[in-house]
């Protein structure tokens, strides 16, 4: 049986391109659209049982199994407006780009996950 340490270090990589695609993407509150289906292509992929929020058209939640135990994570997937910025520890907003990840959100969607497919893998 694999450990959830294991699965994340055998799988990472994956998780960290689609972070960094999610922060090319910068995409607002409620506009999320690529962001969302990117994470959902992915649980899907993983039998995941996708149900999509009637009131928020980029809200989901992901259902895998059935009884115990239930665990519930969130993740966030949105940009902020004003705040583009490249790839790069230090300040250099992007001129084109009007919202960016300077809040991490990019990163809460896929740990998010990954932590429950990483969950669904050990149990």
């Amino acid at each position: 049986m694999i450990s959830v340490v294991e699965f994340i270090n055998e799988n990472k990589k994956k998780y960290i391109e689609l972070a960094n695609k999610i922060w090319e993407y910068a995409e607002v509150a409620l506009e999320e659209v690529e962001s969302v289906k990117k994470q959902i292509d992915l649980l899907y992929s993983e039998e995941f049982k996708i149900i999509k929020s009637p009131f928020y058209p980029t809200a989901f939640m992901a259902e895998y199994g059935k009884g115990r135990p239930v665990i519930g994570l969130l993740g966030e997937y949105d940009a902020l407006p004003g705040l583009s910025q490249a790839i790069n520890p230090e300040k250099k907003p992007i001129p084109e780009k009007t919202s960016g990840h300077d809040c991490g959100h990019n990163l809460l969607g896929i740990g998010a996950v990954l932590a429950a497919v990483a969950v669904k893998e050990v149990i």
